[in-house]
Formats: C-alpha cells, structure tokens, sequence
C-alpha cells in the first residue's frame, strides 16, 4: 500500500515537472553573435525578436519593465544627457523597475 502511495506522488511530481518544464524557450548557441557591425541588428531580429511576439514567454515585471525604456547618452564632451557614467547610473531612481539602456560609444580620452 504505501508503494503504491509512493508511485502514484512519484507520478504526480513527475508531471508537474514536465508541465513547468515545458514552456521554457529553448536556444542554441549555435548562431554566434556577429563581429560586423552591419549584421547586428539583423542577427538580433533572428536571435531575439520583437518584444510583442516573446511576452507570452517572459516573466511578467520583464514585460512591464520593456513598455517605458529610459535611453541615457553618457558624452564625455557634454553632447548627451550625462558627462560621466557614474552620474547617468546615479540619476536613475533606487526603487526603478523600468529598463535604462546606456549605449555605448567609442570615445578617446585624455590622461591627465
């Protein structure tokens, strides 16, 4: 009786598992993220894809944290939003759920 007991939870954790495992979206690294520039956003396409066609797939305060993306320019010669990094990071709130893109560019400095 109690092997039976034990089968039959055995059976029932088993297909739980199965159920919570299954909508995991599965990926390959077979595809490698491109080193010309020019083919970046096209890879992105095949590899990532639109939010609207992955909200189904992602956590939901991901998908609440994509709807108002803050961009912050960091522009050391004053041209963006912030001259350095540290304050561009400092600017945003403690308590923020919403995602802050810092894009990056290639900038010479000068030692002092």
């Amino acid at each position: 009786m109690l092997m039976q007991k034990l089968s039959y939870v055995a059976v029932k954790v088993v297909f739980v598992t199965a159920l919570l495992v299954l909508p995991i979206v599965l990926s390959t690294d077979d595809e490698l993220i491109p080193a010309d520039k020019a083919q970046l956003n096209s890879w992105f396409d095949r590899n990532v894809g639109p939010l609207a066609s992955r909200e189904v797939t992602l956590n939901p305060a991901l998908v609440e944290a994509e709807k108002n993306v803050t961009v912050v320019q960091v522009r050391a010669d004053g041209t963006g939003d912030f001259k350095t990094i540290t304050d561009a990071i400092k600017s945003v709130p403690h308590n923020n759920k919403h995602r802050v893109i810092y894009p990056l560019a290639l900038e010479t400095t000068q030692k002092k």
